[in-house]
Order: C-alpha cells, then sequence, then structure tokens
C-alpha cells in the first residue's frame, strides 16, 4: 500500500465511505474517498485507523463517526491553531517568510506572483525565504492577518519583524532600500 494515501489522509479531514452510503450536508465541503471496488484499500484503511464502520470520518487520521459534528469542528479547530502557532513560530525562527496564495511555483494569485519575482528580481533564490501557503488552512489566513493587522496577503516577515505586503516592498524598491532589508 502506498504511504502516500496515508500522508495524505493525515492532513486533513476526509469521509471515507464504500458508494452506497447518502454523504450528510455538512461533509460535503471535506475529502471524499469512496472505497466501492478498492478492498485492498479498504482494508488497509480499516486495519491502520481501526476503523469500526463505514461511513467514518478520518480528522488527521483519527476516525470520528459522521454522526458527530462537533467533534469533527473541534479537530479541524485544533489543528487549525496548531497551524497558526506553527507559522507563527517559523516567523520567529526563520530569516525570512512570506506568507502567500499557493506556492511560490504555482502562484494563486497575482499579488504572491508579483512578490515573488520582485524577490527573484532582487536576487533572492527560492532556498534564501521560507514560504507558506496561506490557502491550505482558513486558521492561518485568518489568524495572520490579525497577528500581523494586515488584512491581505501576501504579508512579507524578515527576522521576526512584519515589514508589509507588495506595496510597501515596492516603496521601498523605489526607495532603494527593499536590497538592504532583503539582505539580513
Amino acid at each position: 500500500m502506498d504511504a502516500g494515501i496515508f500522508s495524505e489522509i493525515e492532513r486533513q479531514i476526509v469521509l471515507v465511505h464504500d458508494g452506497e452510503d447518502e454523504v450528510p450536508e455538512y461533509l460535503e465541503k471535506y475529502n471524499v474517498l469512496d472505497l466501492q471496488g478498492k478492498e485492498d484499500l479498504k482494508n488497509a484503511l480499516v486495519k491502520k485507523y481501526k476503523i469500526a464502520r463505514l461511513p467514518t470520518v478520518l480528522c488527521y487520521g483519527a476516525p470520528v463517526g459522521v454522526e458527530e459534528p462537533e467533534k469533527i469542528k473541534d479537530a479541524e479547530k485544533k489543528r487549525g491553531e496548531e497551524e497558526l502557532e506553527r507559522v507563527k513560530r517559523k516567523i520567529r525562527e526563520e530569516k525570512r517568510v512570506i506568507l502567500i496564495k499557493g506556492t511560490p511555483e504555482s502562484p494563486q494569485c497575482g499579488y504572491t506572483r508579483q512578490l515573488v519575482g520582485l524577490l527573484a528580481d532582487e536576487g533572492l533564490r527560492r532556498e534564501e525565504y521560507t514560504a507558506v501557503n496561506v490557502l491550505e488552512n482558513d486558521a492561518v489566513r485568518e489568524g495572520m492577518k490579525a497577528y500581523a493587522d494586515w488584512p491581505t496577503y501576501p504579508q512579507v516577515y524578515i527576522e521576526g519583524e512584519f515589514v508589509g505586503g507588495l506595496d510597501v516592498l515596492r516603496q521601498l524598491k523605489e526607495q532603494n532600500k527593499l536590497e538592504e532589508v532583503l539582505r539580513v
């Protein structure tokens, strides 16, 4: 069995069923794994995650009954809080961190694309900064807006300090100060 599927399951909330079950409406926002006709995968999941019955919800690898929406919401909230703290720790520990929509290799908005281009134009190589995709977690996306007191993305942090967004970096470039700010 491919360990990659287990890794994916343990990073998200997944409704697991065998194709004959009706999906409760509140679960439609999560990923769905239909095991109909996939007996090997079904057996592997049942064994690894100790699934008692289908359908079930795997909350980051922990089985929860579909009739327990509060447990699912609590797991999602807890994971969001953990992710938010992880991002804050990254900002404190890493030299340069950018919070963006998408990834530097696959930006999901024009401002992200422009920021990545601006950093490259300034000679900053990809391995010289850490990028966080805020689209992966609602708690991170909303929590970092409050943390920085800045309502939009991208956000740029240098040595733990919030510098600003794309507009601020553009101003620093116009003032010939961007290279100095980035080269800590």
